[in-house]
C-alpha cells in the first residue's frame, strides 16, 4: 500500500497506514455515509415496497426490505437487510413495516411487491394481508411477474419430462457433459411449422425478438435496454429455433450453471438439445418432447417472459397468453393445459384491481378503452368496495371461449383511481385526447415506471451474501455498510476511467 501511494504523488508523511487506524476511519465514514442516506431520504409520492427472504450462507436468516418509486427511486432504495427469526409472513410483515417507519416511508406505499409464496401471498397470514393491516390501508398486490412465469415453464417441463428429486436437472447435466463432443458448426435441427395459425403466431414473434434484440446492451438496469446473457441469449435462440438469422449471427454459448435455482435453464438446454439431438443420438420419443418444449417457449413462453417487467401491458398480456394457450391445446393439448393450470393459479394482474392498469397500455385498442370506461361507470356506486383490504379475488376465466378485457373490469377496479387520489374526468374525453390531461399523466405515470418483478429485492439478497462474512462482524455496522457499498455502485456503475474520474472530480 506504500509503494502505490508514493508511486501516485503523496507524501508518506501525512498518510497513515496502521490497520486499527484503517478500521476506525473505514467505521467512521460507514457511519457518517448511512446516516446521511437516511437523514435525506424522501419517500417517493406514490412507493412500492419489496422484501425477500434468504437463509445467507455462514451467517443467518435475513429478509432485503426496499422501496421503490420516483422520481429518485426508480431501481430501488434499500432500507435494510436485517436477520429475522424465521420466513412466516407474520415476521416478514413486522419487519419490513418496522423498516418503512424508521425510514419515514410508511404513508407513501400504495404497493407491495412480493415472491408468489404462501408466506407472502396467503389469504390469513400472509405477509401482504398482514402489512395492510399494518399499514391500515387498501395497496396494490404485485406478484413477481418473474416467479410467475417460472411456475408456468416448470409445470410444462414436468409434464414432459416428469418430476425430479435431484437438486439438479439430470438431463441438463448430461447433456452440459456432452457439449465437448458436439460439432456446433454443423447442420442442427430447427422448427418446421406448417399450420397456418402456428405460422401467423411464428410471425408474431420474430418481429418480438428482432425488435427486443435490437436494443441496446446495457448493465444499467435503469436503462430501456435488453439485458445481456440468459436473457438475451434465450431470444437469439428462438430465432435460431425458428429458422431465422439473430442479428448477431448464429452462435452458440457453452452451457452453463443448470441446477433449478437457475430455471432459466430450461430454456436455454432444451433449445441447444433439441438443435442437437441427433448429434447424441436421442431417441424420437425425447426429441419429440423436446420438440414440444421449445415450440411452446418460442411460441408463446419467451414472449411473455421478456415481457414481463411492464405493469401497463401485464393485463393484455396474461390475457393473451389465456387465450393463447386455449386454442394452442388443439395442437398439443397437454402441454397447453400444463401451462394454463399453473396461469390459472397466478391470475394476478387479471383481478378488478389491476385490470385498468390495460388503460394505459398501446396493446388496448382505443375501442376497446372505450368500452373499459363504459364497464367502469357501470360500477361506479359500488366502487367503496375497491378499499376493502385482503387478498384479490382472481377470475373465473373460460377454458373453452375466448375472454373479453372487459369481463375483468369491476367495481374493485376504482382502486387505482382511490389509492392514487387522481382526478377521473379524462376518461369522458376519447382515448386520443387522454395524454391532454394532467391527472391522466399522473396515472399513467405511476403505472408505466411500477414495478412488478422482484428482481431488486433479489440484488439486494444477493448484495448481504458477498458482504455477510466480511469487512465487519458488527450487526449496526454491516447495515451501515450495505447502504455504503449500494450509495458508491449508484454513484459508479462500472469501472471505466470516463466513470472513475467523473466519481473523483
Amino acid at each position: 500500500m506504500a509503494a502505490v501511494i508514493a508511486e501516485g504523488g503523496a507524501d508518506l508523511k501525512n498518510v497513515t497506514l496502521s490497520k486499527s487506524s484503517t478500521r476506525r476511519a473505514g467505521k467512521e465514514i460507514r457511519t457518517k455515509a448511512a446516516v446521511f442516506a437516511k437523514a435525506s431520504f424522501t419517500a417517493p409520492k406514490y412507493a412500492t415496497l419489496h422484501w425477500d427472504g434468504k437463509i445467507v450462507p455462514g451467517d443467518s436468516e435475513r429478509l432485503a426490505v426496499l422501496i421503490a418509486g420516483l422520481p429518485a427511486h426508480k431501481e430501488g432504495k434499500l432500507l435494510g437487510v436485517p436477520v429475522i427469526a424465521d420466513g412466516t409472513g407474520t415476521t416478514q410483515a413486522t419487519v419490513s413495516h418496522a423498516l418503512t417507519q424508521e425510514w419515514n416511508a410508511e404513508k407513501n406505499i400504495v404497493g407491495l411487491v412480493f415472491d408468489t409464496t404462501a408466506s407472502n401471498s396467503g389469504w390469513k397470514n400472509g405477509a401482504c394481508v398482514q402489512l395492510e393491516t399494518l399499514l391500515k390501508k387498501k395497496v396494490f398486490y404485485f406478484a413477481c411477474r418473474h416467479h410467475v412465469m417460472e411456475r408456468i415453464l416448470c409445470a410444462v417441463w414436468q409434464e414432459l419430462f416428469g418430476e425430479t428429486s435431484s437438486p439438479d436437472t439430470p438431463e441438463f447435466k448430461d447433456f452440459q457433459k456432452s457439449w465437448g463432443s458436439i460439432a456446433h458448426r454443423s447442420t442442427f435441427r430447427t422448427l418446421d411449422i406448417h399450420d397456418r395459425r402456428l405460422k401467423c403466431q411464428r410471425e408474431i414473434v420474430v418481429s418480438f425478438f428482432r425488435e427486443q434484440l435490437s436494443l441496446p446492451e446495457s448493465d444499467d438496469v435503469s436503462v430501456d435496454a435488453m439485458p445481456r446473457d440468459d436473457y438475451r441469449e434465450s431470444a437469439e435462440l428462438m430465432l435460431i429455433l425458428l429458422g431465422e438469422d439473430p442479428p448477431r449471427g448464429v452462435h452458440w454459448l457453452q452451457p452453463g450453471a443448470f441446477h433449478h435455482a437457475r430455471w432459466m435453464a430450461t430454456i436455454l438446454y432444451s433449445s441447444k438439445m433439441y438443435a442437437f439431438g441427433e448429434q447424441l443420438n436421442y431417441d424420437q420419443a425425447k426429441m419429440d418432447k423436446l420438440r414440444r418444449m421449445c415450440l411452446f417457449n418460442a411460441l408463446f413462453y419467451v414472449k411473455a417472459w421478456l415481457s414481463a417487467g411492464s405493469a401497463a401491458d401485464a393485463p393484455v398480456n396474461d390475457l393473451r397468453l389465456w387465450n393463447d394457450l386455449m386454442w394452442y391445446k388443439r395442437f398439443d393439448p397437454a402441454v397447453a393445459q400444463a401451462a394454463m393450470t399453473a396461469l390459472h393459479r397466478h391470475l394476478w394482474y387479471l383481478t378488478e384491481e389491476i385490470a385498468p392498469f390495460a388503460l394505459f397500455s398501446t396493446l388496448l385498442s382505443d375501442s376497446n378503452k372505450k368500452q373499459v370506461v363504459r364497464q367502469l361507470r357501470r360500477h361506479e356506486d359500488d366502487a367503496t368496495s375497491c378499499l376493502q383490504q385482503g387478498v384479490p379475488i382472481f377470475p373465473q376465466l373460460s377454458t373453452s371461449s375466448p375472454i373479453q378485457f372487459t369481463s375483468l373490469v369491476g367495481a374493485k377496479s376504482w382502486q387505482l383511481f382511490r389509492v392514487l387520489q387522481v382526478d377521473n374526468n379524462w376518461m369522458t374525453l376519447p382515448p386520443t385526447q387522454w395524454v391532454t390531461d394532467a391527472a391522466y399523466n399522473e396515472a399513467a405515470m405511476f403505472v408505466h415506471n411500477c414495478k412488478v418483478v422482484n428482481d431488486m429485492a433479489e440484488r439486494a439478497v444477493k448484495l448481504i451474501t458477498d458482504f455477510a462474512g466480511t469487512i465487519t462482524q458488527d450487526e449496526v455496522q454491516r447495515q451501515y455498510l450495505l447502504q455504503t457499498v449500494e450509495k458508491h455502485r449508484r454513484e459508479i456503475s462500472n469501472f471505466k476511467k470516463t466513470t472513475l474520474r467523473d466519481a473523483l472530480y
